[in-house]
């Protein structure tokens, strides 16, 4: 073979490569109906929805699938003030159901076909926050509550596998607040609250152990930082909780200011102190990798917030994965019809995604690496008296994040490029969002990494709901992980599955 012949036979050969790669799409597995769709999540067991029943406004359906996305059972619930879920729950090789209706609990639990093995429903008072633990043959119930004439303050309570309380465990101020904000429980079964004491921005992080026994009481290092705010805590280790926060402000502005700082305390809750507190500025990250104009300046004036989306081990070190954000507002004028004379003034909070940087957990400051990736920006009506950290929980809650989780020492993010949303791996060694590895939700034109931007808006539907943001994502699994996406136009939620 000539070397000109062998010289077209590579370049035809990259350019094969390349056609495939760029025509990477997500093939979908399984298609299911649904006129109204509200949520899918999942256990370690199943698959579900919970959405409005067609043409009725008193009737909630939870249908069931398995891992393979095969319907299992629907479970109808009809009642005039309307249920919400609360949670779906791994229990054995089945899954339980917590539901609220206004100050009532409902638990329905089924096995691993799908049917219903257990249901029971009571009353629970007044409360918020409501999380369930499954722990040795029975379960933990944290929540916030208000109690009449007393206050407002934590609770845990012990269930058995029937849920008949064991014991109950309050810490309500007499005519006092105590706003709960986070809870951890560590694998031997111990509980934490992280509360706010009123609305003062002092925290405390309370312990209870197995047998309804307070261990600690331990008042939150604030480290001389103001605007503090909570929004991540965990089990380090046996004894060690350590909780995440925002803290500082970019400006005086309560609903638009970004955070300026990462605080990060550890406690150790047997002996009741703070073996540890760090802070991270991101003005001090920006001047280190930020972007730089060619004259060296800050592109940004105000420093990207970094937002830690998980904590994993990666190449033997504990690693905070932060998504960088920056956070501002705009507004819109929208008629009632066409042939309106006034218009309405609508306000939208956009928060743009932006870049990945892993950081040491035990040395905030000690090398960072940021992963580069393309500029998201998502957009929300409804939410003008929201602070940042609030926002991104309901970002989190949903897996807007690019960052969804990690697969093989792999990154796995979602994107927006070629007009598609797309998912793609990234090496943890690796410096940006590369191209080639990703699959879209349609064809894209080109290999081109692009510097495009792409804005998603999500409105609501009425004033004072939050805005359906729960239609495409990824959900892991023990052995690969389900893309899903409602499409809007033939009313059908796709699934695609990928294994390991």
């Amino acid at each position: 073979m000539t070397k000109l012949n062998l010289l077209k036979t590579l370049c035809a050969a990259l350019l094969l490569t390349l056609a495939v790669h760029t025509s990477a799409q997500i093939e979908v597995d399984k298609r299911h109906t649904y006129d109204i769709y509200g949520v899918l999540k999942k256990t370690n067991n199943h698959l579900y929805t919970f959405n409005q029943v067609n043409k009725t406004f008193d009737k909630k359906e939870l249908i069931i699938y398995d891992l393979s996305g095969e319907k299992l059972n629907r479970i109808e619930l009809q009642s005039r003030v309307g249920y919400d879920l609360i949670q779906g729950l791994t229990v054995g090789d089945g899954s339980l159901f917590c539901l609220r209706m206004k100050t009532m609990l409902l638990m329905i639990q089924v096995d691993a076909d799908g049917n219903e093995t257990f249901r029971k429903e009571f009353e629970y008072g007044k409360f918020s926050d409501v999380k369930l633990y499954a722990y040795d043959n029975g379960f933990f119930l944290t929540s916030e509550v208000k109690v009449k004439k007393v206050g407002t303050g934590v609770r845990i309570e012990r269930l058995d596998g029937e849920f008949n309380s064991q014991w109950t465990f309050d810490h309500i101020p007499e005519k006092g607040k105590h706003f709960h904000r986070l809870t951890a429980m560590a694998p031997d079964g111990k509980v934490s609250f992280v509360y706010e004491i009123g609305n003062s921005e002092k925290y405390k992080a309370i312990t209870v152990n197995t047998s309804g026994e307070m261990m600690s009481d331990v008042e939150f290092n604030n480290n001389s930082l103001s605007d503090v705010e909570p929004y991540r805590a965990y089990y380090s280790g046996t004894n060690e909780l350590t909780i995440i926060a925002d803290a500082g402000a970019t400006n005086n502005t309560v609903f638009m200011k970004m955070a300026t700082t990462l605080l990060v305390n550890t406690i150790d809750v047997a002996s009741g102190t703070e073996t540890s507190s760090q802070k991270l500025s991101f003005k001090a990250v920006q001047e280190e990798v930020g972007d730089k104009r060619e004259d060296g300046g800050l592109v940004y004036p105000e420093a990207p917030a970094l937002r830690v989306v998980d904590v994993q081990k990666i190449n033997g070190q504990n690693t905070f994965i932060c998504e960088s954000y920056l956070m501002k507002e705009r507004s819109e004028s929208v008629r009632a019809t066409s042939s309106s004379t006034t218009a309405t003034v609508v306000s939208f909070k956009q928060i743009a995604m932006m870049d990945l940087y892993l950081l040491n957990a035990s040395n905030l400051s000690a090398g960072i690496r940021r992963i580069w990736k393309p500029k998201r920006t998502l957009e929300m009506d409804g939410l003008t008296y929201t602070t940042s950290v609030r926002y991104c929980n309901l970002l989190e809650e949903n897996n807007l994040f690019s960052y969804q989780f990690i697969q093989n020492d792999n990154i796995v993010v979602r994107g927006f490029s070629q007009n598609y949303e797309y998912i793609n791996w990234i090496p943890v060694g690796a410096s940006h969002d590369g191209v080639l590895t990703r699959k879209y939700w349609g064809e894209p034109i080109s290999n081109k990494r692009g510097t495009s931007n792409f804005t998603q808006t999500f409105r609501t539907s009425s004033v004072g709901n939050k805005p359906n943001i729960n239609r495409d994502g990824l959900l892991q699994l023990s052995d690969g992980f389900i893309l899903y996406h409602y499409d809007g136009i033939t009313n059908e939620l796709e699934l695609s599955f990928n294994k390991n």
